[in-house]
């Protein structure tokens, strides 16, 4: 349960991208939340406007040149349903690093674990900058990912 309350808050903490790709040094980015969103609300323009959006703020950060995608799940009339996206297949099997160079997690198991690095400290966006939080103005952190802790999709 505490795993679960400390994933759900820090997914929550807004858009997280992340870089699929082969193995990286550890000074290069493969993980960041977003600065900004795309301009039109909550409306991404579906999985692929949200991997565009991302893919975007990666080349004006100096982090193109990979395959960036938004850490988002779909939903279906039923988990079993092919039409069902799950967030941890989408980002690739790591590592991540932030825009510091900082170690978010090794793998995907250790990513939806209490033994990752995610935290205020880490979570920073494309730039290396923090977000703000609950306390903090503006406060930038809440979004829905539509995934539940693990990097699963929500039941119908």
């Amino acid at each position: 349960m505490k795993n679960t309350k400390k994933m759900t808050r820090i997914l929550a903490g807004a858009l997280v991208m992340w870089g699929a790709s082969l193995p990286v040094a550890a000074v290069d980015m493969t993980f960041f939340v977003t600065s900004a969103g795309p301009g039109n609300g909550a409306n991404l323009g579906g999985l692929e406007g949200a991997d565009k959006h991302c893919q975007t703020l990666a080349a004006a950060a100096g982090a193109g040149k990979r395959t960036w995608r938004a850490y988002l799940s779909t939903q279906a009339a039923a988990l079993n349903d092919t039409k069902v996206v799950h967030a941890r297949d989408r980002i690739g099997t790591g590592p991540w690093f932030n825009a510091k160079g900082v170690l978010i997690a090794r793998n995907v198991d250790e990513l939806h674990s209490p033994h990752s690095n995610l935290t205020k400290a880490t979570l920073v966006d494309e730039k290396g900058q923090m977000v703000n939080g609950r306390t903090e103005k503006p406060n930038r952190h809440d979004i829905l990912t539509g995934s539940r802790p693990d990097g699963t999709a929500f039941p119908p």
